[in-house]
Order: C-alpha cells, then sequence, then structure tokens
C-alpha cells in the first residue's frame, strides 16, 4: 500500500494527509527597513519592494523576525503587519457581517458606542433600553437565546444565569439555535422585551486583528495589558525592539512614525519519497514521529538552515495519513510513503 504525505498540498480532499505549515525559514524571508515610516506609508512600501508588512505566525517567526534587525541602536518599535478593523463585528448566528453586504446595516449603538474601552471589548451587550455596548468576553452576564420555532413569540429567552459570552454562546447553540440577533428594529425591540430589563449578551462580536496579509493563524505575543487602546486610537501593531520586553507586541497609534518589517512569500516546494520496512503504519505515533523527524533533517539540509518549525495536521478521526487508494482521484500530493 502507497501513503501519501506532503510539505505543502495542493488541495483539500476528504482527508488530508500533511504539515499544519511549511518550515518558518523557507516559507517567508524577512527584512527589516530602517525608515520611519506610519504604519500606512510602510504597508505601502512593502507591497511595493517586497510581498507586504511582515505576517507572524509562530514563536519561531517572532524570533526570525527579531533576528533581521540587529543594529547598534535601534528606536523602542518595529512595525508589523497587524491591524485593528473596528468594522469586523458580526452576529453568532450565520456569521452574518454587520456592516457586510450580506447584512441589513441596521445598528443600535449607544452614543459613543463602540469605543473599545481598555483594548478588549469584542463582544456585544444589550442594555435595558435597547442600545448596544462593547464590552469584554470575559464578563458574565444574563443572556438572551433565539429559537427557530417559526412563532416569533416564542423565538427569545432570558437566561438569568451569568455566563462568559463564549460559555452563552456554547450554551444557545447546545439548548436552543445562537444568541439571539437583532438585524432590524422589530427584532432589537423583541430582544430588549425577553431581557426584561437586564442587560443582556446578544449575538454580536468581533474579531479585531487582522493581518495586512491575509493568514488564519491564531498566533498572538502581546506584551502585559496589550492591546490597551490608550487613548482610544491604537490601532496598529508594533513589535518591541529593546528592552526586557524585546519581541513582545504592542498596539499604537498608526500615525506614528518606526522602522519596519516587510517579507517575501517564498513558499518552498519538496517532492520525496521515503522507504519503510513492510508492516510499518505511518499512522502509528512512533512511525509519524520518525517521519517528522525525517523531514526536518531532510529540509536542514537542503535548506541549509537548522531550525524548522515542522507540525503534522491530525484530522477529526485523530489520523495524518491517507492511503493512495483514499487519495486516488481527488488531489495531486508531494511526496509519498512506500512500504518495501
Amino acid at each position: 500500500m502507497t501513503w501519501n504525505l506532503g510539505l505543502a498540498l495542493l488541495c483539500t480532499v476528504r482527508r488530508q494527509a500533511g504539515l499544519w505549515g511549511v518550515p518558518s525559514c523557507c516559507a517567508r524571508q524577512y527584512h527589516f527597513v530602517s525608515l520611519e515610516k506610519s504604519w500606512t506609508e510602510a504597508q505601502s512600501y512593502c507591497r511595493e519592494n517586497y510581498t507586504d508588512l511582515a505576517v507572524i505566525e509562530s514563536p519561531e517567526d517572532n524570533e526570525q523576525l527579531l533576528q533581521t534587525a540587529v543594529m547598534n541602536l535601534l528606536p523602542n518599535f518595529g512595525w508589523i503587519g497587524l491591524y485593528r478593523d473596528k468594522w469586523s463585528w458580526q452576529w453568532s448566528m450565520g456569521n452574518i457581517s454587520l456592516y457586510g453586504p450580506a447584512g441589513t446595516n441596521f445598528t443600535n449603538w449607544a452614543s459613543t458606542e463602540p469605543d473599545n474601552a481598555g483594548g478588549k471589548e469584542n463582544c456585544g451587550t444589550m442594555s435595558s433600553t435597547g442600545f448596544w455596548a462593547d464590552s469584554p468576553c470575559s464578563t458574565a452576564r444574563f443572556f438572551i437565546c433565539y429559537q427557530d420555532s417559526g412563532d416569533p413569540a416564542e423565538s427569545y429567552f432570558l437566561i438569568n444565569a451569568t455566563k462568559t459570552f463564549p460559555e452563552a454562546q456554547r450554551y444557545c447553540r447546545e439548548q436552543h439555535t445562537d444568541l439571539a440577533c437583532a438585524r432590524n428594529r422589530s427584532e432589537n425591540e423583541a430582544v430588549r422585551l425577553a431581557a426584561r430589563n437586564n442587560s443582556v449578551w446578544i449575538g454580536l462580536f468581533n474579531t479585531p486583528w487582522k493581518w495586512s496579509r491575509p493568514s488564519n493563524s491564531t498566533f498572538h505575543h502581546w506584551d502585559q495589558n496589550q492591546p490597551d487602546n490608550s487613548g482610544g486610537n491604537e490601532n496598529c501593531a508594533a513589535l518591541a525592539l529593546t528592552g526586557t520586553t524585546r519581541g513582545r507586541w504592542s498596539d499604537i497609534g498608526c500615525t506614528k512614525k518606526f522602522p519596519f518589517f516587510c517579507f517575501n512569500d517564498n513558499r518552498v516546494v519538496m517532492k520525496v519519497t521515503i522507504s519503510l520496512d513492510k508492516g510499518l503504519n505511518p499512522n502509528d505515533a512512533a512511525v509519524s514521529e520518525f517521519l517528522l523527524n525525517q523531514m526536518r533533517g531532510l529540509l536542514s539540509r537542503h535548506t541549509g538552515m537548522n531550525r524548522t518549525s515542522l507540525k503534522w495536521k491530525e484530522q477529526k478521526d485523530g489520523l495524518v495519513f491517507l492511503s493512495e487508494q483514499e487519495a486516488q482521484g481527488q488531489c495531486d500530493y508531494i511526496g509519498n510513503w512506500t512500504p518495501v
């Protein structure tokens, strides 16, 4: 039986075999630009001369970035490609953007809201008067669930138990349909009445921090108490270059002038063949780890780098590899494993 594995996949199949990511040494080449520019100016410079402002997806990436900025005299910060998108609010039910083309563009924010006080107010509440505000998702409060029953009079339920936003969302999805949304004036009024003069969670949230070059990475390396949105207008991220917080990120006003980091997206694809004794299964933990170590060594030799950040990506069934018979006709893979 032939098994398939890859350092990169050319498409997605029913059960993928592959790596969580190619090694950072091969995926991106970082460049430190000592010119001092605003975040927007830095973004334009990187897009004109490289790929974009730096995207950081792992601790290894973060350290590699720092290594490019070795100088005798360094400023305190350097821009990276992370910014706060204040328009990213969406409804939990259906993941419909509040401001996007699929949304109704109805909003009922209270005056001065959302203000992102403290830099961590990423979930939405409704007051007893029906107005919305942003609040830290970790706050515990009552909430309104929505039940898709077809009868508006039996659609909204006040849950008078205090839960954080993620806990409330999970409860509503398990016991009802989802947290309540208010996509128009009538829905907003129905939720307000159901809340019975309580301040409650509704199904409004945002994921504000995004990369200039889109990335699905969830890696963050914020400094302590960051982001804090001090002054109410800190919408861009910079990396500390000196001192005890070196390598940590902070949110800063985008108009400040700093040097910055760009990257080139030079993705390397390698095709390999690995032979193992007959009867060995690559999905066995010991065999899988052996293969991964072999890959690390191979990449080190071919790229001249000693540090890699490879990791197998497990599927929902816990397996990593897909037999050639299962993959037939579905996708082109890079590399294969053949028992001999």
